[in-house]
Order: structure tokens, then C-alpha cells, then sequence
């Protein structure tokens, strides 16, 4: 299992969001920056800062399989970003259920 896997299990395992019903039948894949940034009314960029930051508590930042915590570490020169939301976490923050539609 890469380091990338193993980050979105802890995240997931150790959210309270677990116990949701109907969550097993929930997304499995992450729901994408645009999709989250329509819901939230705002810019990617906001949706992107606020995962790298943790003041958007519904998914996880990762690049090269390494958690990325800072927003001085969004310098495109080191390499491709990687974005997780959760759709369990999106449900739990905004109520909306994301059914794998693209908005």
C-alpha cells in the first residue's frame, strides 16, 4: 500500500463521520476541487489553501505521497499536488451528498 493510501485510510478512520447511514453507499472516489468549490460558493484556490491548511476539515493535501501542511508548500517547481475530499467529510460539513456528478 503507498504512503498516499495509507494517509487517506488514517484520515478516514479517524474522522467521526464513520457512522453516517447509508455512508457504504456513499462515493468511494474523492470528490473533485471544482465540485467542493461549487458547493462552498467559492474559488479552487480557496478550497485547495483550506485543505493544505487544515481550516477545511474534509480532506487531506499530499505530494509524493507526503502530506502537505504548509501553504508556502504549494510552489508548483516541486511538483504535482494531490487533493482528497472525502465525501463522507463534505456530507458531514455542508450536507450535500455527492453522488459522483460532475457540476
Amino acid at each position: 500500500m503507498d504512503t498516499f493510501t495509507q494517509v487517506v485510510l488514517i484520515f478516514v478512520q479517524s474522522s467521526s463521520i464513520i457512522s453516517l447511514k447509508g455512508c457504504d453507499r456513499m462515493e468511494k472516489r474523492s470528490v473533485p476541487v471544482k465540485v467542493a468549490a461549487k458547493i462552498y460558493g467559492k474559488d479552487c484556490c480557496w478550497v485547495r489553501a483550506g485543505l493544505i491548511t487544515g481550516y477545511l476539515p474534509i480532506g487531506i493535501a499530499t505530494r509524493h505521497g507526503k502530506l502537505i501542511t504548509s501553504l508556502d508548500d504549494m510552489n508548483g517547481k516541486l511538483g504535482r499536488i494531490n487533493y482528497y475530499i472525502s465525501p463522507k467529510a463534505l456530507y458531514e460539513h455542508t450536507g450535500y451528498y455527492w453522488r459522483g456528478e460532475k457540476l
